[in-house]
């Protein structure tokens, strides 16, 4: 798989990077999720760089990141959690984030 991003959104909507591989069982629904736009980022559309570390690309990148697992996603640097809705089929990736008071 080619490392691609996903877009669901206009400008301006955040976008997270997930980190994900072809042997990794739980990263097939999500990457499946994601590519077909089934995805929330903090409650609301967003924009997802989907990225196989399994490509040289994205191994240099998931080095850079310290990645320990996949599936992880990250925003700004910071680490968000990944959950599947089973049933709407949908991703939910939650991200906390300092600078907005919360």
């Amino acid at each position: 798989m080619k490392n691609k991003k996903v877009k669901k959104t206009q400008k301006g909507k955040r976008r997270v990077t997930v980190y994900t591989a072809g042997h990794c069982t739980p990263c097939d629904e999500i990457k499946d999720s994601l590519q077909k736009g089934q995805f929330l980022v903090d409650g609301e559309e967003g924009e997802v760089d989907l990225i196989d570390i399994e490509t040289e690309e994205g191994y240099e990148l998931a080095q850079k990141q310290e990645l320990t697992a996949v599936p992880q996603a990250f925003y700004q640097g910071k680490t968000c959690k990944i959950k599947f809705d089973e049933e709407n089929h949908e991703v939910l990736i939650e991200c906390e984030h300092e600078d907005e008071g919360t």
